[in-house]
Order: C-alpha cells, then structure tokens, then sequence
C-alpha cells in the first residue's frame, strides 16, 4: 500500500482520524516541514494496528495512559524535544514494545500461573510492586480468558461477591487433585505511576495528561519463567469446581478495587463482550433493583455452571428461594446464555428456563443434560422440566451476548416477555444510568459510580479544550433555544390529547343515551302488510281506524330501531377511531416530555461547560505563570 491507502485503511480500522491524537496531528501539521509524519510511522502505525486487532486489544488502548498497552502514548510522551511528535524511530519502538509485552504474556499463561499474590515485601517496600491479576491484563474483546477452568484455579475477592479489601494474604487454596507441585506463586513488580497519571479508563475519551518524565520505558517486567506447564485434572476439575469454591482471600487495596470497577465501567461504555465478573455484578445489581414482590432470587457465579456435565460435586441450598439465577458460559463458540430454574418447593418442581440469544437446540440439549445430571447426583427430589424460552430476543452481532442475558434477566424479573429487539448500546447507556441513581452506601456500585461520574468530569473537560468562549455561549443559547421548541411541541401536544378527551368523553356519553332511547324487543317487526281491505269491510269504522293506529305506530317504532341502529354504528366508529388517535396523542406526548428532559440535560451541560471554561480562564490568569507550558489547562484555555 502507498501512503494515502495506508492513511485510508487506518481511518477504516479506527472509525477516523483517532489513530493519531488531536495533538501529535497538530505537532506534525506545524511548520518547518520536518515536522511531518514520517511514511515509517505510517507504516508501524497500520503494523500496530494489526497486531492489536489478532490479539483482541481495543485500539484506542494503544493511545491511553494506562498501560499495559499504551505503546504509542507512552512512546510521545518522552519524545527527547517534549513536542509530542510521533517520529518512525518511536513507532517502530512501540510495535516492538508491543509484541514484547504480548510474548511476555504468552510466556506467563503458558508457563506461570495466570495470578500471584503479594510476598511479604508489601510492608516493607508497599511502592515496590502491586497485585497483577488475569483480569488486569486481558483484553475487552474477549469474554472468557478468564474463566478457563485449567489456568484459573484462584482468584482475587470480587467487588461483586462482597471480597473483603483489606482480608489478610493467604496462599491460593490447592485444587482437590492437582499433582502439579512444581507450581509455585511468582511476584510481578510494576512501576508505580504517580495517581494523577492513572486515568480510571483506557478506552473511554479522557483528557491527555502532561507528559512525565519518570513514565518506566517497560510496563511490566517478564514474569519469572517456569518450567513445569499445568497439567489439565479432568477428574477433579470435575469432581471440585474452580470457580465455585470460595475465592482466595488476597489483600486488595484502593487502586485494585478501582481497576475493577475500572473493567466495568470499560465495558459498559464500549462495544466488547461482558466477562464473568461485569456479569455477576450487574446479575446482582439487578435483582437489587428489581425485587420481586413475591418470592426469593438466589443469584449463583456465571461459571459455577459447566455445560460439560462436570458440575456434579457442587450442591445448592435451595430453602426459601423461587428462583436460581445463573448465565451460562459456552465454550465453542464463545458465548453467554441465561438460566432461570423456577422453583416450587410445595410441588416439588422445578422449570428449567433456558434463554439464548443465538438459539441452538444442541446447545439446549446439553446444556439441560448437564443440569439433569447435577440434579440426580446432588440428590434433589424435584420434578424437573425443560423450557427453551421463545422467542427470545435475537441478537444481531457476535459481541453482546452478555447484554441480551441481561436484557432477558430484568424482563423476567418485571414480569414482561423479551422484547422482539434489544438495541446494545442503549441497554448500557440504561445500566450506567441505574448505577448513578443508586445508593452510594452500597459498597460495589459505590466504586463503579466514582469511576463513571470521574470519566464523565474528565470527558466534560475534553469537550471544552478545542472551543472558545464565545462558541460555548453560543451552544448555550441554542440549547435553550431548541428547549423552548420542545416545550412548545408539548404544550401542542397536550392540547391536542386534551381535544380528543373532550371528544371520547362526547361520544361515550352519546352513545349511552341513545341505548337508553331505544326500546329492545325480542321480536321486531320487520315486514308489515295491510290486511286485505274487504276483510275490514264487514267491521265498523271505529276497528279500522284502530288497525291503521296499531300499524302506524309499529311502524314508526321499526324506522326508529333502524334509525338508531345506524346512528349506533356511525357513533361506535368514530369512537373507535378516538381511541386510536388517543394512543398516539399519549405516545406523542411522552414523546415531547423525553425531548424535553434531554434538552434540559443539554442546557444543563452547556451550561456547566461554560462556567468551566470560565474557571480554567480565571485560575490561568491568576497563577498561569505558576503552570508548566504543556500543562493541559494552557491548552484547555486555547
């Protein structure tokens, strides 16, 4: 490829111009002409960019602050002349940089165990080295390298299940069976980067922080090699879940606790599948936030479940509940399905719920011969019935998996069907959403809502960097400008909703006074004839005069029946014509109230954007001497 193909295929990959941040562009755009990207870092740019793409990691990770694999930021931030320039020799060193730290992770799931715990140098030397676990170094893309039985045998308290941050450090418990005594625990040291470099977020846009000096050229050391490879225990894999048994207890501090609700956050804002941990989290979250008025939810680990059939030692305490709550993980292919196992312990039945976004009746078949087996070996005398859920919500990709589980959880505890579509991002725009409105005393969303409503404050600050004053005024006054066009379609829409009550409530009452008017008859008489005049003949004129009444009168009351049964019609139509302008006037209505609460929260923003950018005015002017030159508030105030 030549040079603008590369360019092009870049901005494919990247969705735009993001493979180059605003600054490094500009740094290169500004004369003399030396300053220009260099065809080498073109060329190692699309390099990086493919190897990112094999190995699963998100490519806006490359330009972060936070390692492991931010390659191409760090290797900017240290350019000799401070000019945020990416020159060929930095890009070349940042694709070696980043095959370096992909190799060293190969080497530690193939030889290492996939966790480590702390030695005792934390109390002497607590700078020297942090607690490094598989789910701070794998990537977003994938949902399961976590959670394979084999290279997983411990893990670290989660925030999810209540771990505790400061329980003591014990040694990872032994595995029933595992003969593997060449195993030992490894500590991996890390540079410790100063807490204002270590944004809460890769992914998600953040402020670009000044460049550091003292940034280690090497994210993490290679871990210590081993030679003993673990050996796969099928029979006590089988007979002692991994991930069911109680998690080792290993001390975590502030910035563990912050990583992880760090992954939550990171998975919640971008387009990658949901691991284990994020699905515990939110299973839990919202069964919290959806009680149901009767009954009890046990939520169980997503990975206590094995569709191999292997989770047969493992029992449950079923006292109580009405309902087991599990995510199903499935290996090939890759992919998460929800379980609801309905209980009634008075029949002593149980309805095996199975939910798939991708349905396949192979999967349901072993995934309901699995839990049959569990059942008979655990002893549970429950009759016991399948029910492949259908329809269920289709998905459309092969990424969110996680989230039609979700989606599917919080309708059946709303007792309402799965919806016909499931739109992805909106379902994680709801999940951040419930988690700002919910109570802070609760301790694992506490942790996640500081990491949104942080990255939120920071994204806030990136949107008032490039504009100017006078341009945040003017988004100010034309969010209140479109607030009062959306104001205005209510009140219209209202009035009109108004109008046609007035006229149901018309028609209603027409329509039962012409009920009352009407005299039903079980007989009416629909044809009527004159008797033959010489049979009146013989009668006096007083019987004839009488006949011609009756026949006068049955015949008024016939041409008002008919009369009244056409008006009844014609009423009864407009009604129902009423109703159904009714049901969209009610929809438009709420229609024009959602647009108006998103152009009040526009005004809101536009206006705190401004006052921002008032204050970062002031304080430049008032200490911006005191402020290094690449300071991000010199910049923010252009």
């Amino acid at each position: 490829m030549n040079r603008a193909q590369q360019e092009e295929w870049l901005d494919r990959q990247w969705g735009g111009k993001s493979w180059l941040l605003d600054d490094v562009r500009k740094a290169h755009e500004n004369p003399p002409k030396q300053n220009e990207l260099g065809g080498g870092a073109v060329d190692s740019l699309v390099k990086i960019t493919r190897l990112a793409q094999d190995k699963g990691i998100q490519l806006a990770s490359l330009w972060s602050q936070a390692s492991p694999y931010n390659v191409l930021w760090t290797g900017v931030s240290q350019h000799p002349k401070n000019s945020l320039r990416l020159t060929n020799d930095i890009a070349r060193a940042a694709f070696n940089k980043l095959k370096t730290t992909m190799q060293s992770q190969r080497a530690q799931e193939a030889g290492g165990p996939s966790e480590v715990a702390i030695m005792e140098s934390r109390e002497t030397e607590p700078e020297a080295c942090m607690y490094v676990g598989s789910e701070h170094v794998e990537s977003d893309s994938s949902d399961n390298e976590d959670i394979e039985p084999v290279l997983k045998t411990t893990r670290s308290p989660s925030i999810v299940l209540g771990g505790s941050p400061r329980s003591p450090v014990k040694s990872p418990p032994k595995v029933a069976g595992n003969n593997d005594k060449g195993i030992s625990s490894t500590s991996t040291f890390r540079h410790q980067e100063p807490p204002e470099q270590r944004p809460a977020v890769s992914g998600a846009p953040s402020l670009p922080l000044p460049p550091q000096r003292n940034i280690s050229r090497h994210f993490t050391q290679p871990p210590i090699a081993t030679s003993f490879k673990r050996k796969r225990e099928k029979e006590s894999s089988a007979m002692t879940p991994q991930r069911s048994m109680k998690r080792a207890e290993t001390s975590k501090g502030e910035e563990e606790r912050v990583d992880e609700a760090t992954a939550i956050y990171k998975q919640l804002t971008n387009n990658v599948k949901l691991t284990d941990d994020t699905l515990q989290f939110l299973t839990k979250a919202l069964v919290s936030w959806y009680p149901m008025e009767q009954g009890k939810v046990k939520v169980l680990d997503p990975l206590w479940f094995k569709v191999d059939g292997t989770t047969t030692g493992h029992n449950i305490k079923l006292d109580g509940y009405t309902k087991l709550c599990f995510s199903i993980h499935h290996l090939k292919p890759k992919h998460w399905t929800l379980a609801i196992v309905d209980i009634d312990d008075d029949a002593k039945s149980m309805v095996f719920n199975h939910h798939d976004s991708s349905p396949c009746w192979d999967r349901f078949d072993t995934v309901c011969a699995s839990f049959q087996k569990w059942k008979e070996t655990v002893g549970h005398k429950f009759k016991l019935r399948f029910n492949n859920v259908a329809p269920c919500t289709p998905q459309q990709d092969n990424i969110s998996c996680g989230i039609h589980v979700l989606s599917c959880l919080r309708h059946v505890l709303t007792d309402k069907p799965c919806p016909p579509s499931l739109n992805p991002r909106a379902e994680r725009r709801f999940f951040i959403r419930k988690i700002k409105e919910s109570d802070e005393g609760h301790y694992p969303l506490q942790e996640v809502k500081k990491v949104i409503e942080k990255q939120e404050y920071e994204m806030l600050l990136e949107a008032i960097r490039k504009e100017t004053p006078g341009s945040l005024e003017s988004d100010r006054h034309l969010a209140a400008v479109a607030l009062d066009h959306a104001r205005d379609g209510l009140r219209d829409a209202q009035a009109a909703l108004s109008r046609l009550r007035i006229e149901q409530d018309t028609l209603a009452e027409a329509l039962t006074r012409l009920d009352a008017a009407v005299e039903t008859k079980s007989e009416p008489v629909r044809y009527l004839s004159f008797e033959p005049l010489d049979s009146l003949r013989a009668g006096s004129q007083q019987e004839l005069s009488a006949h011609m009444s009756r026949y006068s009168k049955t015949l008024m009351d016939q041409s008002f029946a008919n009369g009244s049964e056409i008006s009844r019609k014609v009423l009864r139509e407009h009604y129902d014509e009423i109703i159904d302008k009714l049901e969209q006037a009610e929809k438009e209505v709420a229609q024009k109230q959602k647009e108006i609460d998103e152009a009040t929260k526009a005004v809101e923003i536009k206006a705190q954007m401004c006052d921002l950018k008032e204050s970062v005015n002031n304080i430049l002017k008032q200490h911006g001497s005191l402020l290094p030159s690449n300071n991000w508030l010199g910049r923010a105030s252009n």
